[in-house]
C-alpha cells in the first residue's frame, strides 16, 4: 500500500527495519507484472494449484552451464555396458545401433537441448599418426556427425561446442602407442620435447588433435568466451608427464595458440586444470582460466586458486630428507625435513608474492627466509601448540609482477620442514575476473586399486554441486560427464530400473536437474519426445520394433519433419508419464500425432488434473503428422509437475508434445510496505532511464505509476524495486566496497541486519558496516562497507526529529543534489539544513 501523506522521515526506516529483522521470512524476490507472450487458448484453463518447487538456479546468477561428452567405441556402439571389475549402474536409456551413427548423435543432441545446457565439451583424445578414422575414443575427426545432428534439429543457435582435452590420453597415451606400440602413461610425455625426437612432440597436442577439432566444427558453432573458442585442458601431473616446468607448458600453449590464429583465425580460450600452473607458474601468462576439477566427497570446486609448488620443482641443497605423511595433512602427503645447520632450499617463481608452507610443532627449529637476496627474516617453527601441517609461516606480497627467488636456510640442527611454496599472482582468485566451476552428479569406481565412491543421493548430489558452482557465482560451470557410464557419473537418461540398479530414481532425473540450473529453467516453448517417458502403461508386452529403448513400449524411427523416433502402435488405454516438467503460468499443451483412422483421442493430465479429451483427425497415414491442441493449464510460478499423456480411444502414433507459455504467472503480492519514496518537489526515487539493469543508479524523477518507482521494504530488511536488492558491488566483501542495487539472489551480500543500539547497518556476507567512504565528511561522499569499529562514528546512523537521516560522524544528511528536483537528480550526503531536498517519506 502507498505510504500515508505525513512527513515520515527516511531515518524512521532504521527503526522499521529493526522490527522487520526480528520477523525475517527469508528473501522474497519481487517480480514484474505478467506479460502476454502468445495468443490465449480458447478453452478455460485447468487450474493446477500444486506442483513442486525444486532446487535450481537462483535468479540473478548468469554463469554458463556445460557438460563433458565422451564418445568411446562402446558408447557409440551401445554397449556392452560392463567392465571387468567396476560395476556399471548407469546404463543409457538409448540403445544405439553401430550401423546407424547418425541416430546416435540425433538422440544425444535432443537430450542436450532438453537439458538446456549452453555448451557440450566433447572429450578430445587425439589420434595416432596415419591412423584411420576413428582412432579410438575422442578422435576429433569423428565430430562431423555431431555438427550435422545439431543442424538437423535446428538448434545451432542454442547448443554450441567446446572441447575438453583429456591431456594425458591425448599426449602420453597416443605418443606411447605411436613410439612404443604400448599405450598408457609409461614412459611419461616430455613437455620440453617440442619436435618429438624423444618422449614428446607438439604434434600430439595440435596437429593430431586440436587442429582437427577446429577443422570439423564450424566457427559459428563453437562456444566462445569473449569471442574466443573455449577449450578445457585436463591434468599434467607427474603420473603421465615430465619436464613440465621451466616455461615448457607456456611454450606448448603459445605454439598451439599461434597455429590456431594462423590456420583458423581464432584465439583459443584455455581453461586449464590447476596442475598446469602448479607445475609451471609461468603458464599464467598463457591461460584464461583455472579449474580445480572436482574432488571427492564434495564433487565440485569453484575455489580460488593459488599454485603450491613442492618437492621436485624446488632446488634442495644437501641435508634434506624426503618424507611421506599419508593423512597428516601435508600438501600431497609429502614434505622435506632437515636437521643440518645451513641446509637450504631455493625456488624461482613468477608472481607478485610468495608464502612458505611448513610444519609447526614444539620440537621444530628456526629458519632464515629471504626473497630476492634481501636481508633474511628469521621464522620460528617451534610453537607451544600441537603439531600442525601446511602452515603459512612466512609471506611476502606486493612484489613487482615478474621473476623472483625465495630462499630458506636452517639456522641450527633442530628439525625444520619445507612443505612447499604458494605463489601469489595478480590473477590468483579468478582469471579475467571470472570464476570457473566443476561439478559431477556422482561417482563410483571400485576395482583392485581404486575405491572412489560418491553417492548420487537420489539426485540431491547434483543439486548440491550445482549450488556450489552455478549458484556460488561461477561464470562457467562444467559438469562431468554426460555419457560417463564407465565411472557412474552419467547425466544422460538412464534405462528403466530402481535406484539400486541405476543410481537414479527415474530415467530423466539428471536431465531434469540440469534444466533447473540452466540459464533458461522455464522455457516458454518446451518440447518433450514421446519415446523418452519416465513411465508407460497399457501397452502389449514387448517392443514391436526393438528400437531406441527396452521395455513394453513400441518405438520406431519417425517419418515426421526433423527425424527422430515416435511411439507407435498405441492402443486405447495406453499412457506415457513424465515425473517432472517445468511448467508455470498459463500453458497450452499440444500433441504431435498421426493416424490413418478416425476415433483416436488424446488427453493431458497434470498432477492428477485432467484436461479436455480431444479428438485426433485422420492424417491419412501412420507417418503423416499433425499438431493437436489439447487444453490449457494454469500453474503456479516456479513449479514442476507430473504430466501424463493419455490415449483414451483409437489407435495412433505420437512423436512429441509441446508446452507453450501463453501468459506468465502473476507476480506475487509484495511482502512488506510498498509504494513510492517521495522527496523534494514531490519527486519520486526512480531508477535512471527507467531501467532495472544491475548497477543502475537511483535518481529523482517526476512521480508516475511505474515499477521503477515502486519500492518495498521486505521482511529481510532489504529495499527492493522490480525485484532488485541493495547489495555490495560485485558481491564484494573487502573494506571500501561500494553498495548498489542488483538482482535479488538470496545471497548473503544482499542480506542486511540492523543494530539499532549501535546505529550499525551490517552486511551479512562480509560482516562489515555501512560507512562514509574514507571516513570523509565531504559533501557528496559515497557510501561503502568497512570493518565494524565501535569507535568509528562514520558507521553510526541517527534518526533526526526533523525528518532527516544523518551520519553520526559526518552529521550530513541524505540529499538531492543541486538542490534540485529535476528529473535525473542524483542522491548524495550533504550538510543538514532541514530543507525540502533532505526530507523523505517512505511507504508504510
Amino acid at each position: 500500500m502507498p505510504g500515508h501523506q505525513g512527513r515520515t522521515a527516511f531515518a524512521l526506516g532504521l527503526t522499521a527495519l529493526t522490527a522487520l529483522a526480528s520477523a525475517v521470512l527469508g528473501p522474497v524476490t519481487a517480480q514484474a507484472a505478467p506479460a502476454q507472450v502468445g495468443r490465449a487458448a480458447a478453452d478455460t484453463p485447468v487450474v493446477v494449484d500444486g506442483g513442486t518447487v525444486l532446487p535450481g538456479r537462483v535468479p540473478g546468477k548468469k554463469g554458463a552451464l556445460g557438460v563433458t561428452f565422451g564418445f568411446s567405441d562402446i558408447t557409440l556402439a551401445g554397449g556392452p555396458y560392463e567392465q571387468p571389475v567396476n560395476h556399471n549402474y548407469n546404463r543409457p536409456m538409448y540403445q544405439p545401433k553401430a550401423s546407424d551413427p547418425d541416430s546416435f548423435w540425433d538422440n544425444y543432441v535432443e537430450e542436450l537441448t532438453t537439458a538446456g545446457v549452453d555448451f557440450v565439451a566433447v572429450d578430445l583424445r587425439g589420434f595416432g599418426p596415419g591412423n584411420a578414422v576413428p582412432d579410438g575414443a575422442g578422435d576429433p575427426r569423428a565430430l562431423t556427425p555431431l555438427v550435422d545432428a545439431i543442424k538437423r534439429r535446428g538448434v545451432a543457435d542454442q547448443l554450441k561446442i567446446a572441447a575438453l582435452d583429456d591431456t594425458p590420453a591425448t599426449l602420453t597415451d597416443k605418443k606411447n602407442r605411436a613410439v612404443h606400440h604400448t599405450g598408457g602413461y609409461e614412459p611419461p610425455f616430455d613437455i620440453g620435447d617440442a619436435d618429438g625426437t624423444g618422449e614428446g612432440g607438439y604434434q600430439y597436442f595440435w596437429g593430431n588433435n586440436q587442429r582437427e577439432f577446429f577443422s570439423r566444427v564450424p566457427d559459428d558453432m563453437l562456444y566462445k568466451v569473449d569471442g574466443r573458442p573455449l577449450i578445457y585442458e585436463w591434468s599434467v601431473n607427474d603420473f603421465a608427464f615430465s619436464n613440465q616446468g621451466n616455461g615448457n607448458l607456456s611454450k606448448l600453449l603459445r605454439y598451439a595458440r599461434s597455429r590456431a590464429e594462423a590456420e583458423f583465425g581464432v584465439d583459443p580460450y584455455y581453461v586449464v586444470d590447476s596442475s598446469w600452473p602448479d607445475r609451471d607458474p609461468s603458464v599464467i601468462s598463457q591461460i584464461d582460466g583455472i579449474d580445480n576439477w572436482f574432488v571427492l566427497p564434495e564433487g565440485s570446486s569453484v575455489a580460488p586458486y593459488q599454485p603450491v609448488i613442492d618437492n621436485g620443482q624446488l632446488k634442495f641443497g644437501d641435508g634434506w630428507d624426503y618424507r611421506t605423511s599419508e593423512g597428516a595433512g601435508d600438501y600431497k602427503n609429502t614434505y622435506q625435513s632437515s636437521t643440518q645447520a645451513g641446509a637450504s632450499v631455493t625456488y624461482s617463481f613468477i608472481g607478485t608474492g610468495v608464502q612458505y608452507l611448513a610444519r609447526t610443532a614444539p620440537d621444530q627449529g628456526s629458519v632464515d627466509v629471504s626473497v630476492d637476496g634481501q636481508a633474511p627474516v628469521t621464522v620460528k617453527l617451534n610453537t607451544g601448540s600441537a603439531p600442525k601441517t601446511q602452515q603459512a609461516v612466512f609471506g611476502k606480497s606486493g612484489l613487482a609482477d615478474g621473476s623472483h627467488t625465495i630462499k630458506v636456510v636452517n639456522k641450527s640442527t633442530a628439525p625444520v620442514t619445507v612443505d612447499g611454496f604458494r605463489v601469489l599472482t595478480g590473477r590468483s582468485a579468478t582469471l579475467n575476473g571470472r570464476a570457473y566451476g566443476v561439478a559431477t552428479p556422482g561417482f563410483r569406481v571400485v576395482n583392485s586399486d581404486t575405491d572412489m565412491i560418491m553417492d548420487p543421493d537420489h539426485g540431491r548430489k547434483l543439486s548440491s554441486t550445482l549450488d556450489a558452482t552455478v549458484n556460488a557465482g561461477a561464470d562457467l560451470t562444467l559438469v562431468e560427464g554426460f555419457t560417463d557410464w564407465e565411472e557412474n557419473a552419467m547425466l544422460a537418461r538412464t534405462a528403466d530400473g530402481t535406484y539400486a540398479e541405476r543410481l537414479t530414481d527415474y530415467p530423466n532425473q539428471m536431465i531434469d536437474t540440469l534444466r533447473r540450473y540452466s540459464t533458461d529453467p522455464f522455457p516458454e516453448e518446451y518440447r518433450t519426445e514421446a519415446e523418452t517417458a519416465d513411465a508407460f502403461a497399457g501397452a502389449t508386452p514387448g517392443s514391436a520394433w526393438d528400437t531406441y529403448r527396452s521395455g513394453d513400449i513400441d518405438v520406431q524411427p519417425t517419418g515426421d519433419t526433423g527425424g527422430g523416433w515416435n511411439v507407435g502402435d498405441i492402443a486405447p488405454g495406453e499412457s506415457l508419464t513424465w515425473n517432472s516438467r517445468p511448467l508455470q503460468g498459463t500453458v497450452k499443451l499440444s500433441a504431435r500425432v498421426a493416424t490413418p483412422n478416425t476415433g483416436a483421442q488424446v488427453r493431458f493430465v497434470v498432477d492428477g488434473r485432467a484436461g479436455p479429451t480431444v479428438d485426433v483427425p485422420s492424417t491419412g497415414d501412420w507417418q503423416k503428422y499433425t499438431t493437436v491442441d489439447a487444453g490449457t493449464f494454469q500453474l503456479p510460478a516456479g513449479t514442476h509437475h507430473t504430466v501424463r499423456l493419455e490415449f483414451p480411444t483409437g489407435s495412433l502414433n505420437a512423436n512429441y508434445w509441446t508446452a507453450t507459455t501463453i501468459a506468465a504467472p502473476p507476480a506475487p503480492a509484495p511482502v512488506g510496505p510498498t509504494g513510492p519514496i517521495t522527496g523534494v518537489g514531490g519527486k519520486c526515487v526512480d531508477l535512471a532511464g527507467g531501467s532495472a539493469a544491475d548497477g543502475t543508479r537511483a535518481v529523482l524523477n517526476t512521480c508516475a505509476t511505474t515499477g521503477t518507482q515502486t519500492w518495498t521494504l521486505a521482511p529481510d530488511s532489504s529495499v527492493r524495486a522490480l525485484g532488485k536488492c541493495l547489495t555490495t558491488e560485485n558481491g564484494g566483501t573487502a573494506n571500501g566496497t561500494r553498495v548498489q542495487i542488483t538482482s535479488c539472489d538470496g545471497s548473503k551480500e544482499q542480506q542486511w541486519s540492523v543494530n539499532a543500539a549501535d546505529g550499525y547497518l551490517v552486511n551479512a556476507k562480509s560482516g562489515f558496516c555501512l560507512e562514509d567512504a574514507d571516513g570523509s565528511t565531504a559533501d557528496g561522499n559515497p557510501l561503502i562497507i568497512w570493518e565494524c569499529n565501535a569507535g568509528d562514528v562514520g558507521q553510526k546512523w541517527q534518526a533526526q526529529a526533523n525528518g532527516t537521516l544523518a551520519g553520526a560522524q559526518s552529521g550530513k544528511c541524505l540529499d538531492a543534489t543541486g538542490p534540485s528536483s529535476a528529473d535525473g537528480t542524483k542522491l548524495q550526503i550533504w550538510t543538514c539544513a532541514g530543507s525540502d531536498n533532505q526530507l523523505w517519506k517512505l511507504p508504510v
